[in-house]
């Protein structure tokens, strides 16, 4: 469960769940996420945090390696500030960026411990990849920087992240500014998190 006064980013990497150009497109909600995002991460790659963008690719879909390189991947995530020259990017072809893909192996080879994740379709692809990740790292949800269609969606993996289950111990929520906030060496506020109940709600 990460502590956001104990962010380090030295051992510090965000996700970035399907924050594609197929999923913003008609819908204002995730349109503004993605101009959230255009301004979030400037601010970690100058902290020296990896970033990894996943992209989904379902499973009957076969894409030749060889094709997938810079125009591949920007074309799908570009819009929401994605950088090929020092992001990282992948794809995945199930609901977890971890399933059969090797973004595990990736960040532990890089001494990850804190992962931030961020993105869209919350009630699935987004809770499905904390819950795969909370056993090796000590994940935050960025809850104004994830979004989702439906409102209940989001109401739901609130109150799962934050009920009496296995994946409520170790995945906190967490805010863009305090995040930042954090690696400038300066406290958020006296208590560092804000009440579950004060985190802003992202619908499409």
């Amino acid at each position: 469960m990460l502590q956001i006064d104990e962010l380090d980013a030295t051992k510090t990497a965000l996700l970035v769940v399907d924050m594609e150009q197929q999923f913003i497109d008609n819908r204002p909600g995730y349109h503004n996420l993605a101009g959230r995002l255009n301004n979030f991460t400037p601010y970690l790659r100058a902290a020296n945090i990896p970033i990894h963008w996943c992209v989904m690719v379902d499973k009957y879909t076969h894409i030749p390696q060889s094709a997938m390189g810079k125009d591949f991947f920007l074309q799908r995530v570009g819009i929401s500030g994605a950088d090929y020259e020092s992001d990282h990017f992948f794809i995945k072809r199930s609901y977890s960026a971890f399933a059969h893909t090797k973004l595990r192996e990736r960040l532990k080879a890089e001494g990850i411990e804190h992962l931030l994740v961020a993105g869209v379709h919350t009630f699935d692809c987004v809770e499905n990849t904390i819950f795969d990740a909370a056993g090796d790292f000590d994940v935050g949800l960025i809850w104004d920087l994830t979004g989702d269609s439906q409102y209940k969606n989001m109401e739901m993996t609130r109150r799962r992240l934050t009920g009496n289950t296995g994946i409520a111990s170790r995945a906190s929520f967490v805010l863009s500014d305090q995040i930042l906030a954090e690696l400038n060496g300066c406290m958020y506020r006296n208590d560092n998190f804000l009440s579950i109940n004060d985190l802003p709600q992202l619908v499409a």
